[in-house]
């Protein structure tokens, strides 16, 4: 009960920032893909994770400022059993740097992002926390179509071990 605990409060968490006042003029929301595959240097060969529905929600909340939310339902290719492997969410926070245009475009160039994640395991019953960071950068297609690919470093904590966290990023999709 205490990880869906955790779990809700950080929703209600990212929830709240989405109530920061935004420019009205620009296009706030961002709706789109994340496709991954996770190995993790404890799983056995040719075992990984493939995130089933990678659904990414962008919101534009100060000038320079988003929040990011990532779905995460991985689905765990095994050699004994394929099976559901994790069920969480990511939460990101990109503060663009340089390259962001003013209203109405949304959000483009490099950013960095602090990342929150959460997720329960669902093969061994572990939770697994992440903090990590993202330099990244956002390419703007059109007015409404946006693409980023940055690089993730940090650590997850699996119960009360440590381990590296490092990975690549590809987002696509639209604002609105």
């Amino acid at each position: 009960m205490s990880h869906q605990y955790l779990v809700f409060t950080a929703i209600l968490f990212a929830s709240s920032m989405c109530n920061v006042q935004a420019n009205t003029n620009r296009l706030n929301h961002f709706v789109g893909l994340t496709p991954s595959l996770t190995a993790e240097p404890f799983y056995e060969t040719g075992e990984y994770d493939v995130n089933i529905l990678p659904l990414v929600y962008q919101r534009n909340v100060l000038e320079k400022v988003d929040i990011r939310m990532t779905s995460l339902v991985n689905y765990g290719i095994r050699k004994n059993e394929n099976k559901l492997s994790h069920l969480g969410v990511e939460f990101a926070f990109p503060f663009h740097i340089y390259g962001q245009t003013p209203s109405p475009s949304p959000s483009e160039g490099f950013f960095v992002a602090p990342i929150f994640s959460i997720a329960q395991e669902q093969i061994k019953q572990e939770l697994h926390v992440g903090v990590w960071v993202e330099p990244a950068y956002q390419f703007i297609f059109s007015r409404d179509y946006s693409m980023s690919i940055g690089l993730q470093l940090g650590v997850t904590w699996i119960d009360s071990d440590m381990v590296d966290h490092f990975g690549g990023k590809f987002i696509f999709g639209r604002w609105f």
